[in-house]
This record gives C-alpha cells, sequence and structure tokens, in this order.
C-alpha cells in the first residue's frame, strides 16, 4: 500500500467512525432502555401494588417472582411488614369492638336506674338506695375497664417508663396483704415459702400491680374465706413466685385462654363475678414489658396457681 492510500484511508477514518457511531449509539440506547424497562418493571408493579394498600385491605401482598434476588427480599419485607400491621389493626378492631361491648352493658344498668330513680326513688327509699347501689357498682365496672384500657395502652405503646430495681419480695408481699384485708378482711395468706431476702429485678409498681390482680382474681373465685398461698422458688437466674389459691381451679379447656382480653369462655370474665375481663391480660403485659413471664394452673387436688417469673437479684436462705 502507498503512501498515498494510506493517508486516504487515515483521512477517512474520522468520517467512518463518525458513520458508525450514531447507529451504535442508538442500539446501544435501545437496549440500554429495555434493560432498564425490565429491570424497573417489578419495581413499577411494587409501587402500584404499595398504592393500593391500606388499613382497609391489609391482605394484599407485593409480588415475589420467586427468582430470590434482590427485589424479591424487599417484596417479602415489605409483606412481613404488612402481616405484622394487618394482626396489629386486627387486634386494635376487636379490642375496640369488646371493650364497646363491656361499656355498653354498665351504661345501659346505669340509664335503666336512673330512670327508676326519676319514677320511684322519691317516694321509695327502698328503691332508692338499691339504685344508688347498682349506680356505685356499675360505675366502679367502667372505671376498671377504663383504667385497665389506659394501662394496657400505655404499656404496649411503650409510653409507661419502666425504673427497674431490685424488688424485695416479702415486704411487696406484706403490703399486699395489708391492703387487701382492707376491703376482704377475711382472706388469709401465708408467706412461709418466701425467704425473707429475696429481690427480683422489677419495676415496684407494677410488680404490685400484678399482684394486686392475681389475688383479687382468687378472692373473686374462691368461696369465702379464700386462702392464698406464696411461694418463691429459684430456677437458675430465675426467681419464680407462685400464688395458689383454695378456690375451684381453673378447668383445662379454659387454661390456654386466661390471659385473654375478654375472653367468653372464663367466668373470670363474667360480668355477674365482678370481673372486667381484662385483669390477667393486663397482669401478662406487665410481666412482658418487665421481661419476665407469667403462667396458670392447677394445684394437684384443688385452687388455681398463677406463677411469675422474673430475674433474681439475690436471695438468702
Amino acid at each position: 500500500m502507498d503512501r498515498d492510500t494510506s493517508e486516504q484511508l487515515l483521512s477517512g477514518l474520522p468520517r467512518l467512525m463518525l458513520i458508525l457511531f450514531f447507529p451504535l449509539l442508538l442500539v446501544s440506547f435501545r437496549a440500554a432502555l429495555l434493560i432498564t424497562r425490565r429491570t424497573l418493571k417489578p419495581v413499577k408493579e411494587m409501587t402500584g401494588m404499595a398504592q393500593k394498600i391500606s388499613s382497609a385491605n391489609l391482605s394484599q401482598r407485593l409480588p415475589v417472582t420467586g427468582t430470590g434476588d434482590e427485589l424479591d427480599t424487599l417484596a417479602s419485607t415489605f409483606n412481613d411488614l404488612f402481616s405484622r400491621l394487618k394482626a396489629d389493626f386486627d387486634r386494635g378492631r376487636q379490642f375496640t369492638s369488646n371493650v364497646s361491648h363491656e361499656l355498653k352493658t354498665p351504661l345501659a344498668v346505669i340509664l335503666g336506674h336512673a330512670n327508676l330513680i326519676r319514677r320511684w326513688g322519691k317516694n321509695d327509699s327502698a328503691q332508692l338506695e338499691k339504685s344508688i347501689d347498682a349506680l356505685i357498682t356499675e360505675s366502679h365496672s367502667m372505671e376498671a375497664i377504663i383504667t385497665n384500657m389506659l394501662l394496657l395502652s400505655r404499656l404496649e405503646d411503650g409510653v409507661e417508663k419502666l425504673s427497674m430495681t431490685a424488688v424485695p419480695v416479702k415486704p411487696l408481699l406484706n403490703r399486699l396483704a395489708d391492703d387487701t384485708r382492707a376491703w376482704s378482711p377475711a382472706t388469709v395468706f401465708a408467706f412461709d415459702g418466701v425467704p425473707d431476702m429475696t429481690a427480683v429485678s422489677a419495676e415496684e409498681e407494677l410488680l404490685y400491680e400484678a399482684f394486686t390482680i392475681i389475688v383479687s382474681n382468687s378472692i373473686k373465685f374462691t368461696p369465702p374465706p379464700a386462702h392464698i398461698a406464696v411461694e418463691v422458688r429459684r430456677e437458675g437466674p430465675l426467681a419464680v413466685i407462685t400464688f395458689t389459691d383454695n378456690g375451684p381451679g381453673i378447668e383445662p379447656e379454659i387454661l390456654p385462654h386466661v390471659f385473654e382480653r375478654f375472653y367468653r369462655g372464663d367466668p373470670s370474665h363474667n360480668r355477674n363475678a365482678g370481673g372486667s375481663g381484662l385483669g390477667l391480660a393486663v397482669a401478662k403485659v406487665i410481666m412482658d414489658v418487665m421481661h419476665g413471664g407469667i403462667s396458670a394452673g392447677n394445684a394437684p387436688g384443688y385452687g388455681a396457681v398463677l406463677a411469675l417469673t422474673l430475674p433474681a437479684v439475690h436471695e438468702s436462705a
């Protein structure tokens, strides 16, 4: 190849490259656009589905292709989140429905007795006294429901600030016995199985509330006089505080449900027995937030047994 030919080829090379560049650029652009669209298609589908999901249809889920890529992982994570949100919403709706039903009954009773007082209370002292007693009883029932609702809400939402300290068990039980005798003087307590120096890691007032709920529950459903024995034993790093009463115990088919809110199968959730249906549910939440546990069972032969488990701080024989 001579010098002139080489120079001509070199001089025409930029033009040739320019001619080839634009088609290659167009092909590359279209290929990139196609790849981008195919890549972003699942994201677009996920976005569209996510925009349709609301509190009214939390059962909807984002599409999962099954490829196991990052988008599938993201979709699965969001689906798990939606499942938890749905469970929370369902629980909230059920709770609101139950509370509405529980408050409806005492309000109806209060309204009924208010009408009786209006009609005959002025001239019938017996009816007046009866109606006033009913009004006070139902007001206390409503107060208990509302108080327990607020406590549950504060505990579950983390609003209640905990001050975890080493709480001596025996003095707290003595306080419980003194306070209980003020409204149930016939109740008999036995603390022989509680070592004097036993202490647990807990928030003192919340632990006392859990104690009060358990004792109140035993007294309500035990023929008087109620006998309540409390024992504490160590299980490794934990202290187990058991309350055993001399009542009829808990039916085996009821045991799995005793800590459910407003559970209807348990006589303890019957308004005629004086329970709001929230007591043991509150006790369970209290123990949960204090990183403890609670369980229910029956003693051999007779009586219900409620056991609280908390980290032990110190115990001496």
